[in-house]
Protein backbone atom coordinates (compact mmCIF):
# COMPACT_ATOMS: atom_id res chain seq x y z
CA UNK A 1 0.00 0.00 0.00
CA UNK A 2 2.61 2.55 0.51
CA UNK A 3 4.73 1.73 -2.39
CA UNK A 4 1.78 2.52 -4.30
CA UNK A 5 1.40 5.83 -2.49
CA UNK A 6 4.39 6.71 -3.23
CA UNK A 7 4.88 5.56 -6.64
CA UNK A 8 0.94 7.86 -7.32
CA UNK A 9 2.90 10.95 -5.74
CA UNK A 10 4.67 11.82 -8.52
CA UNK A 11 2.14 11.36 -11.22
CA UNK A 12 -0.72 13.24 -9.16
CA UNK A 13 1.69 16.40 -9.20
CA UNK A 14 2.22 15.53 -13.19
CA UNK A 15 -1.71 15.24 -13.48
CA UNK A 16 -2.03 18.71 -12.05
CA UNK A 17 -0.40 20.41 -14.66
CA UNK A 18 2.53 23.16 -14.68
CA UNK A 19 3.37 25.20 -11.88
CA UNK A 20 1.26 28.43 -11.88
CA UNK A 21 3.20 31.77 -12.41
CA UNK A 22 4.29 34.07 -9.60
CA UNK A 23 2.29 37.08 -8.79
CA UNK A 24 6.11 38.46 -8.73
CA UNK A 25 6.22 36.72 -12.56
CA UNK A 26 3.55 38.86 -13.88
CA UNK A 27 4.32 42.31 -11.94
CA UNK A 28 7.51 42.07 -14.09
CA UNK A 29 5.89 41.24 -16.98
CA UNK A 30 2.98 43.90 -16.99
CA UNK A 31 5.75 46.79 -15.40
CA UNK A 32 7.65 45.21 -19.12
CA UNK A 33 4.63 45.37 -21.11
CA UNK A 34 3.52 49.22 -20.03
CA UNK A 35 7.40 50.85 -20.67
CA UNK A 36 7.67 49.06 -24.12
CA UNK A 37 5.59 51.81 -25.32
CA UNK A 38 8.23 54.71 -24.67
CA UNK A 39 10.40 52.69 -26.44
CA UNK A 40 8.35 52.34 -29.92
CA UNK A 41 8.52 54.99 -32.69
CA UNK A 42 4.70 55.22 -33.34
CA UNK A 43 3.51 56.89 -36.54
CA UNK A 44 2.45 60.23 -36.18
CA UNK A 45 -1.68 59.20 -37.00
CA UNK A 46 -1.19 56.36 -34.45
CA UNK A 47 -3.07 58.69 -31.90
CA UNK A 48 -5.47 61.57 -32.39
CA UNK A 49 -3.27 64.19 -29.35
CA UNK A 50 -0.44 63.66 -27.40
CA UNK A 51 -2.97 62.51 -24.29
CA UNK A 52 -4.81 59.77 -26.26
CA UNK A 53 -4.11 56.83 -24.27
CA UNK A 54 -2.31 53.30 -25.48
CA UNK A 55 -4.41 50.63 -24.78
CA UNK A 56 -2.98 46.73 -23.43
CA UNK A 57 -5.16 43.87 -24.07
CA UNK A 58 -5.56 40.65 -22.47
CA UNK A 59 -7.63 38.10 -24.56
CA UNK A 60 -8.88 35.52 -22.48
CA UNK A 61 -8.26 34.54 -18.80
CA UNK A 62 -6.49 37.45 -17.38
CA UNK A 63 -3.23 36.49 -15.36
CA UNK A 64 -2.25 39.60 -14.68
CA UNK A 65 -5.12 39.71 -11.07
CA UNK A 66 -4.43 43.86 -11.37
CA UNK A 67 -0.80 43.81 -11.88
CA UNK A 68 -1.01 45.50 -15.07
CA UNK A 69 -3.28 47.86 -13.70
CA UNK A 70 -1.48 49.26 -11.23
CA UNK A 71 1.47 49.51 -14.04
CA UNK A 72 0.03 51.64 -16.05
CA UNK A 73 -1.55 53.83 -13.97
CA UNK A 74 0.19 57.35 -14.07
CA UNK A 75 2.33 56.30 -16.79
CA UNK A 76 2.55 57.80 -20.22
CA UNK A 77 4.87 57.00 -23.24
Amino acid sequence: MLVALLWSLPLQAFAAGPPLQTSLEYSVKANYLVRFAAFVEWPAQSFSDSRSPVVICVVGRDPFEGALDRAARAQTA
